[in-house]
C-alpha cells in the first residue's frame, strides 16, 4: 500500500558507534565516505533505513555493508534531530553503540565507504555531519548504560579474568575504584560468579577467574532478540 502526502516528512537514518579497547585506550571505528555530501571525510558507519526494516535491523545492515562487521549487540543510545544536521534535507538519526571485546574481526570497506580505520577517542579527525557531537554524547551515554544498567557484561566473554576486567573497565570508567565497585556489586547481585581456576586453566598467574551466570546469559540473549 502506498501513500502520498502534501506536507514534507523528515528522513530517518541510523549511525553506529563501534568502540574497542586497545593498548589501554578507547578507540572508535570510522569510515571514509565515498559519496557527497562530505566525500572523503571521516564519519560513523550508517545510512538511511529501508521501508521494510526496523531501526536495529537497519543499523545491523548498514554496519555490515560499510565495514563487514556483523552479529554484534547494538544498544540504542540517542537521537540527533538538529534540522540543519544534513545538507541533503531534514534527517533524524538514531545512534546505536557496541563494544568489541574480542580480537578485532577482519573488516572490509563497502557500500558508501572507501576505508575503515580505528581512531583514539581523544584524537579524532574532522568528522562529517554532526558526528563529532554523536561520538562525544554517544560515548557518555554508552558508558552510562555499561555501568548503571550493567550492560558491560553483555560484551564480555562468558569467562574472563580479573586482569581482563580491569583492562576494560578502567579504560571505560577512568578510575580503578569504579572498576572494583562494579565487580563487587555484580558478584553480590549474582550476575557473575567466581570460577575454580583448576577447572579453567589460565596462563596468567595471580588472576581471578569469573563467569557470567545463567541469568546474565539469558538477559543478554533477550537484549539481542
Amino acid at each position: 500500500m502506498s501513500f502520498n502526502y502534501e506536507y514534507p516528512r523528515p528522513m530517518v537514518t541510523v549511525d553506529i558507534l563501534v568502540l574497542k579497547i586497545q593498548d589501554r585506550a578507547l578507540k572508535v571505528l570510522l569510515i571514509k565516505r565515498k559519496h557527497e555530501p562530505y566525500v572523503d571525510c571521516w564519519a560513523l558507519p550508517g545510512g538511511f533505513i529501508e521501508m521494510n526494516e526496523s531501526l536495529p535491523e537497519a543499523a545491523s545492515r548498514e554496519l555490515y555493508e560499510e565495514t563487514g562487521l556483523k552479529n554484534f549487540l547494538l544498544l540504542p543510545l540517542l537521537q540527533a534531530d538538529d534540522p540543519q544536521r544534513d545538507p541533503r534535507g531534514r534527517t533524524i538519526s538514531h545512534l546505536f553503540g557496541t563494544l568489541i571485546s574480542k580480537p578485532s574481526p577482519e573488516m572490509k570497506a563497502g557500500d558508501d565507504a572507501t576505508l575503515t580505520e580505528w581512531f583514539p577517542i581523544d584524537n579524532l579527525p574532522p568528522l562529517a555531519f554532526d558526528h563529532d557531537y554523536l561520538v562525544k554524547r554517544g560515548v557518555e551515554e554508552f558508558k552510562f548504560q555499561l555501568f548503571f544498567r550493567l550492560s558491560l557484561f553483555a560484551f564480555m566473554n562468558e569467562k574472563f579474568s580479573s586482569r581482563e576486567w580491569e583492562a576494560y573497565s578502567e579504560v571505560l570508567f577512568q578510575k580503578k575504584e569504579i572498576s572494583s565497585l562494579l565487580l563487587q556489586k555484580s558478584l553480590k547481585l549474582k550476575i557473575i560468579q567466581k570460577v575454580d581456576e583448576n577447572l579453567y586453566q589460565r596462563s596468567v598467574s595471580g588472576s581471578e577467574i569469573f563467569s557470567l551466570t545463567f541469568s546474565t546469559l539469558v538477559g543478554t540473549w533477550l537484549n539481542q532478540s
